[in-house]
């Protein structure tokens, strides 16, 4: 061992040593390198993957424990899973892998957030490979995601000119290819209402749609282009050090849809699937009257549409009279679906 690599390396009290031996630290232990992990897991850890080292594969794999130290991947079928203890039989550098931490101490980082935050790693050795990692942090793969969620997406505003003699809705169909006067009142800070209609050659405010909010992380890198169904961006996230992480965030335009977003990086890639749903109120009113009136009787009426959605209330209601009553699904997406109504309590009454 030379003077360099001692110089290099962290000094720790023997309280600290127990307590890394305690939580399975590998204190100075050789940072790991791009051989020793498949790419897709060099590229989950985090800050960068230098700041983690490979468990010796002589240790007794069915002792090893998931931890906030210690990371376990196993590959199950085609994937790659952390997971809290191994299944027996693995074997550790082909179907397994055990990483820990290499330092008690925590990295530093740049504050902020948004595109061109840093996290400082491990400094690069003279004679290591760089190795590009790219990662997609949200959303997350697997995610189902309301386009109403205003936490996960962002309005999408543009201005545009109304034209003379026409109304609001005929001006956002224009423009935005719906009806709907509420994507141009809800947009103009009250300067517009139904009884303050626009005037020819106004300046209007107009969602003409939503993005999903994308951001993730990029080391070794100066571009990352983002892909998704039939469309791509590339950002500059600017230079930073070896093994430096950079964060990168951008919006995507978001329909209601299955979409397989890839992050690509000087030759790194991590792609996830996510669903886009679209969700809808449907209100159903209906009628119907007594043949017989039957004195204080009360009458309970359901409504369901398809077994996997629900949401309609259950109302009661006396049997006197003609009667009339409304549900409401407040949450459901586009589709075909079959609707069953329950009335209990019905003798000689006619629906309609």
């Amino acid at each position: 061992m030379d003077w360099k690599t001692i110089g290099n390396m962290d000094v720790y009290t023997n309280a600290e040593r127990d307590r890394a031996q305690r939580d399975n630290i590998a204190l100075n232990s050789p940072p790991l390198q791009p051989s020793d992990l498949p790419q897709e897991l060099l590229a989950r850890l985090q800050p960068h993957y230098t700041n983690w080292s490979l468990q010796d594969k002589n240790v007794n794999a069915s002792e090893l424990r998931k931890s906030d130290s210690t990371i376990l991947f196993e590959k199950q079928g085609k994937d790659w899973v952390s997971v809290q203890t191994f299944s027996g039989g693995v074997a550790l550098g082909e179907s397994a892998y055990a990483v820990s931490r290499r330092s008690l101490r925590n990295p530093s980082k740049g504050g902020g957030s948004g595109r061109g935050t840093i996290t400082l790693a491990s400094p690069a050795k003279e004679d290591e490979v760089l190795v590009p990692t790219v990662r997609i942090t949200t959303p997350a793969d697997g995610d189902t995601i309301n386009i109403a969620d205003t936490s996960k997406l962002q309005n999408e505003v543009s201005t545009f000119s109304i034209n003379d003699g026409e109304s609001v809705a005929a001006f956002a169909q224009r423009v935005t290819g719906k009806a709907d006067p509420d994507a141009v009142y809800n947009f103009n800070n009250g300067r517009v209402t139904q009884n303050r209609p626009p005037v020819g050659g106004d300046e209007l405010r107009v969602l003409t749609g939503k993005k999903l909010k994308v951001d993730g992380s990029v080391s070794n890198s100066q571009t990352v282009t983002l892909a998704w169904n039939g469309g791509s961006e590339s950002m500059d996230v600017g230079k930073s050090s070896p093994n430096s992480t950079l964060s990168w965030d951008t919006g995507l335009p978001a329909k209601a849809g299955d979409y397989v977003l890839t992050a690509t990086a000087s030759g790194a890639t991590h792609a996830i699937k996510l669903k886009l749903i679209e969700l809808f109120e449907l209100q159903i009113a209906f009628g119907y009257k007594d043949n017989t009136i039957i004195k204080d009787e009360e009458e309970k009426i359901s409504m369901t549409i398809d077994a996997k959605v629900t949401g309609a209330e259950e109302k009661e209601y006396t049997s006197k009279g003609a009667k009339q009553s409304e549900f409401s699904f407040p949450e459901l997406t586009a589709g075909d679906y079959a609707l069953e109504m329950n009335i209990s309590n019905l003798e000689n009454r006619d629906m309609k």
